[in-house]
């Protein structure tokens, strides 16, 4: 009777055991982080956010004021158009955008790989009718 206990407190161990092998590697590295940018002048200007070493997954862009023609793009290290969306206004912000890429078979992945340093690229904003503009970018980051 001992034995048949022991062999199954084993087994139910092991399959114990093979019900939580689908967590994460490391706790957290898939959990969606964020850089932003709140300009300080609305001329056009390319603005830095660091380095990232993942997936860009999202962008949400907030601004005040009633600027009809301004343009918001993110760009890679080597200087790549990785996202970009022309003729926003900013009486219909905030806008949010899935960040998606696709490969030459015409399958349709979310989020964007990037090694190194993202820059927002703000274009054509009118001082004289937007007040603010805040740029969010969402991303998960790989280990390294």
């Amino acid at each position: 009777m001992k034995k048949v206990l022991l062999i199954l407190a084993v087994i139910i161990t092991f399959l114990a055991m093979g019900a939580v092998t689908h967590l994460p590697d490391a706790s957290g590295k898939t959990a969606l982080k964020c850089k932003y940018y709140t300009a300080d002048s609305l001329a056009d200007a390319t603005v830095s956010l660091g380095n990232i070493y993942g997936y860009v997954q999202r962008i949400v862009i907030d601004s005040t004021g009633t600027d009809t023609t301004f343009s918001i793009s993110l760009t890679d290290n080597a200087s790549y158009t990785i996202w970009t969306k022309a003729n926003l206004t900013s009486a219909s912000e905030p806008y949010s955008y899935v960040i998606t890429m696709e490969d030459t078979s015409g399958n349709v992945f979310g989020g964007v790989p990037v090694t190194g340093d993202l820059s927002i690229v703000q274009a054509n904003c009118d001082d004289a009718s937007m007040s603010a503009l805040t740029v969010y970018v969402y991303y998960t980051e790989e280990l390294r």
